[in-house]
């Protein structure tokens, strides 16, 4: 009998951005394995980079990437069969794993791709010389920060970068690591530095524009004053624009025309209204941040909520939406978390899980944030303790992913 293959959902991916020097996302990595389960199984990276081909040609580069490059991981046999071939060179960089041994048939096809007008990247580049083979087809070197000493990582920049090679410093934790990089000429990175804050002392808190903080507090009423939040709405042209465009995108099918506000507010529903103030207000708060913080939010705020759907905890939907929300509050306010939330209506359970402290919620929210870093281990572990199953898990993060997308465009001025 043949073997049952697995459902699809069951493909567990990840996706972390690249920055280039302004901190603008340039690509994403796509992070595979077969299923949580997998994970401890066995080592199979071959599988588990022609799954992430699978998944990208059937997902489509839009849903994954928001339309920029993949990078792909490829194994020795991979690239030898030539799997490269299936993506388009314009939507996937080609990452060769650092255990690929660069024999006859790895350089013949590093120079076929190249021919054909792929980007083609070493990952975790050692300093021994043994992968200088591939170094006439390599666009972009990645380099490992943690386990790099700085003076390689200097002596790399200064040999490679004369040719015309780009070097990305990967598992950038801080942002003085990022200006580090950045200060040896590295043109991209990897890592987590994004989500924390760049400065947590003797800094004040920015303002936040006054009527979105007021329609943030007003939605968020035991009882909301709908003529109040009408008020505030027409004192602020630029939401009434972006609610207008929020109504008029795909998610809704209204039929007829919008003749007011008050009508506006009574299509969109009060859940619905909390939810896009919400987003609105972390929009506003993160203008000058990189765009990928307030997707990665939108990404969590979505995954949050679902996750919690599917694991018993529908009644506490709008909680666990906003959990994810203002999970990176702190990042882009560059201010402590504590002090961050003090002026956000949220409630009391949901502070204390962003602040570390045990609770309901922090098994899920703890669950996100290992699958967001692939921390497959963490994952597995967290996904058992609050009975999940993959198939929701993975489903919820790619729907979380495209949600996120669409919506980082449509609340935009």
């Amino acid at each position: 009998m043949a073997e049952r293959q697995p459902p699809l959902w069951t493909n567990f991916i990840a996706r972390q951005p690249i920055f280039d020097s302004h901190k603008k996302v340039f690509a994403y990595e796509l992070l595979f394995r077969s299923s949580l389960t997998n994970y401890f199984r066995s080592s199979q990276p071959d599988q588990a980079s022609s799954n992430v081909v699978s998944n990208f040609l059937l997902f489509g580069i839009e849903s994954l990437t928001g339309g920029r490059k993949a990078f792909i991981n490829f194994t020795r046999n991979l690239l030898t069969q030539e799997y490269a071939t299936l993506l388009s060179p314009e939507q996937a960089v080609i990452e060769i794993l650092e255990d690929v041994c660069p024999d006859d048939a790895v350089v013949e096809a590093c120079k076929s791709l190249k021919q054909k007008g792929y980007t083609l990247a070493l990952d975790d580049f050692p300093s021994d010389g043994r992968m200088n083979p591939l170094i006439p087809f390599a666009d972009i070197v990645k380099v490992d920060w943690r386990r790099t000493e700085p003076g390689i990582c200097q002596r790399l920049a200064k040999e490679l970068i004369p040719r015309k090679i780009k070097l990305l410093a990967e598992k950038v934790e801080t942002h003085e690591q990022y200006r580090q990089a950045l200060g040896m000429g590295y043109g991209y990175f990897q890592g987590f530095f994004f989500c924390r804050p760049e400065v947590v002392t003797r800094r004040d808190i920015p303002a936040l524009r006054t009527n979105c903080l007021l329609l943030l507090r007003e939605v968020n009423a035991e009882e909301p004053d709908i003529a109040a939040v009408e008020r505030v709405f027409k004192r602020e042209p630029s939401l009434c624009y972006k609610l207008l465009r929020y109504l008029n995108s795909a998610a809704f099918c209204f039929r007829g025309s919008i003749t007011s506000v008050r009508h506006a507010l009574s299509l969109l529903g009060l859940w619905d209204l909390r939810r896009w103030v919400s987003l609105v207000t972390l929009a506003d708060m993160g203008q000058d941040k990189p765009d990928a913080l307030v997707v990665t939010s939108l990404i969590r705020a979505k995954f949050c909520e679902s996750i919690g759907q599917g694991g018993g905890q529908k009644q506490y939907a709008t909680e666990l939406f906003l959990l994810g929300l203002f999970s990176l509050i702190d990042a882009i306010l560059d201010t402590p978390m504590e002090k961050a939330l003090q002026d956000l209506p949220i409630s009391n359970e949901t502070k204390a899980t962003l602040l570390g402290k045990e609770n309901c919620y922090q098994p899920l929210y703890s669950l996100i944030c290992a699958y967001e870093k692939s921390d497959w281990e963490q994952a597995f572990k967290l996904a058992d303790s609050l009975h999940m199953s993959e198939e929701t898990i993975a489903k919820a993060y790619i729907e979380a992913v495209t949600w996120a997308q669409e919506l980082s465009r449509l609340v935009k001025v």
